[in-house]
């Protein structure tokens, strides 16, 4: 299996909306490998406050390009990691 950074190197993503209030932002991806797999591909990241920090939801919205393509999950996973490590690193 491949990493995310190994399969998609470039994406130009277009913020759809943001809402400062309520801590959501949409974005979709408008060029790039991604598109290779997906004819379209959304995002929602939702910020709430959790204890004494805050939760990250990371919500996806995609069409495959075909029925051969697998779900996202790899695209999944390294937000995770990400998210994760970012984490790590505010706590230190």
């Amino acid at each position: 299996m491949y990493a995310a950074s190994s399969i998609v190197t470039f994406d130009k993503e277009k913020i759809e909306s943001v809402d400062e209030e309520k801590k959501i932002l949409s974005y979709s991806v408008i060029e790039g490998d991604l598109l290779k797999f997906y004819k379209s591909f959304k995002a929602t990241l939702t910020v709430s406050a959790k204890g004494g920090g805050s939760s990250v939801k990371w919500v996806s919205e995609f069409e495959k390009a075909s029925d051969e393509i697998p779900d996202p999950n790899i695209i999944r996973d390294f937000a995770v990691e990400n998210f994760t490590k970012l984490d790590a690193y505010l706590k230190a």
